[in-house]
């Protein structure tokens, strides 16, 4: 989870460090969560997962990690992106 993290610190080398160590150990994906409180910075975030074809997760997906309860808040909180290894 990235929750508020600086866009500046979670810089594109960190995301492609991550991405592989993740391919290194066996990971077949990697699920992304970022905080939306700040817009400007979940704005940067969004653009880094463009990069490396992370893709907003659909509402169905979203329950799959996420109980229904929960579902609304956390759309609308959070951004959950995947990334298929």
């Amino acid at each position: 989870m990235l929750d508020e993290m600086d866009a500046n610190k979670f810089n594109k080398t960190a995301l492609f460090n991550l991405v592989d160590t993740a391919e290194k150990n066996g990971a077949s994906k990697l699920v992304f969560i970022a905080s939306k409180a700040n817009a400007v910075n979940y704005g940067e975030i969004q653009k880094m997962f463009a990069v490396i074809d992370a893709k907003p997760m659909a509402e169905d997906e979203v329950r799959s990690v996420c109980n229904s309860e929960e579902l609304e808040r956390v759309q609308n909180v959070f951004g959950l992106f995947e990334l298929e290894m």
